[in-house]
């Protein structure tokens, strides 16, 4: 498989699915220690992120089990539409990010909403939050408000847009 190819899973334009399983064999990879670089240069191995996304997808499961009122301060069940967005949108960000996602960052809120917070160190934080029919999402940078984003539609027609738009902002950290 040439170089290239390892790295297509990297390149947000060339698999909208995010599947990285096109890509790689997973037990090729791990018994050859095949490794892909990540958008900041580190290396981590396939079986890692792959790890990351089955770890992410698992929590929000658990979350999606949680009752009404499931913080004894009257909160909202978490409904399937929230879920379903948040699993898609995990689906969509390139593999290579979800690194930085880690189960413990991802909150349900009081009212009925998912939160994702990407930790790229200290400081440099990614926040979205994931509705029924909207995402927004804040950056801080070096522990200051960098940019804040507010009640983007996310529906089939403007995913390509919002995941974009989380892209760019990411690659502030990077």
């Amino acid at each position: 498989m040439p170089f290239s190819s390892l790295l297509a899973g990297l390149d947000p334009d060339i698999d909208r699915r995010r599947k990285l399983s096109q890509f790689f064999d997973e037990e090729i990879c791990i018994e050859q220690n095949i490794m892909q670089t990540t958008l900041q240069n580190e290396f981590i191995y396939v079986s890692d992120i792959l790890t990351c996304e089955k770890l992410i997808v698992g929590e929000i499961d658990e979350i999606s089990k949680l009752p009404e009122n499931w913080n004894g301060l009257g909160s909202k069940i978490i409904s399937t539409e929230v879920i379903c967005n948040a699993l898609k949108l995990i689906k969509l960000l390139p593999p290579s990010i979800l690194y930085y996602l880690r189960p413990d960052n991802i909150y349900p809120s009081k009212l009925g909403t998912i939160t994702f917070d990407f930790d790229f160190g200290i400081g440099n934080i990614l926040s979205i939050e994931i509705a029924k029919k909207s995402i927004g999402y804040f950056v801080e940078l070096n522990h200051e408000n960098y940019k804040h984003v507010e009640n983007m539609i996310f529906n089939d027609e403007n995913t390509d847009n919002i995941v974009s738009s989380i892209n760019n902002d990411i690659s502030i950290f990077l």
